[in-house]
């Protein structure tokens, strides 16, 4: 299976829910014989996407791009759709579950959130899963043929290589979206809050 890992990325580096995510979707495509690829859309270096390699990742595509929850979504499934990804993963957050329902949305694909351990794939496609805010575990079974899933943060052990993974940038129109949210600025607290 051909896999997808949706990486975020925050002041120009990879966030480390992400490095997870990236390690939990390289150990999803060793299991069932594929690739792990990384999409990681926003601002940073080469040189910081390169890094995904330490955790498993085969190759990054990069989307330089800071624009709403839509447009995310827009590219996640074109590059599902462009690469023939069949699972993708991602670190569960408040940006990647609100991507992540409207790509499943999209492509019709099965979505799990909250999970815990790598899937079971013996017979069919099975997930843990964690519920009533880490209380009991679920286990859920997939039976489309994408499947997405958003790992519970903190999870899983990583562990980094030295290797480094090659990266692509890719262009995609957005702006012909339904134009229903534009981002008009950012704006990140800095300093202590009280």
């Amino acid at each position: 299976m051909s896999v997808l890992i949706f990486a975020e990325l925050a002041d120009g580096t990879l966030k480390k829910n992400s490095q997870e995510a990236i390690f939990y979707g390289a150990q999803v495509a060793s299991q069932t014989g594929g690739s792990a690829t990384v999409l990681a859309i926003g601002e940073a270096g080469e040189a910081e996407l390169a890094k995904a390699g330490n955790f498993g990742a085969a190759k990054v595509l990069y989307v330089k791009k800071e624009e709403n929850i839509m447009a995310y979504a827009k590219v996640v499934t074109e590059v599902v759709k462009s690469t023939g990804a069949t699972v993708v993963v991602a670190a569960r957050s408040a940006l990647a579950d609100a991507v992540l329902a409207r790509a499943a949305g999209a492509l019709k694909a099965g979505f799990a959130g909250n999970v815990t351990a790598l899937p079971d794939t013996s017979a069919g496609f099975t997930v843990t899963r964690s519920i009533f805010s880490g209380k009991a575990f679920a286990r859920t079974s997939i039976t489309s043929d994408i499947k997405i899933l958003a790992i519970k943060k903190n999870v899983i052990d990583v562990t980094a290589g030295q290797d480094t993974a090659p990266v692509e940038s890719l262009t995609f129109d957005t702006s012909a979206e339904d134009g229903s949210a534009k981002v008009l600025s950012v704006e990140k607290a800095t300093g202590a809050v009280s």
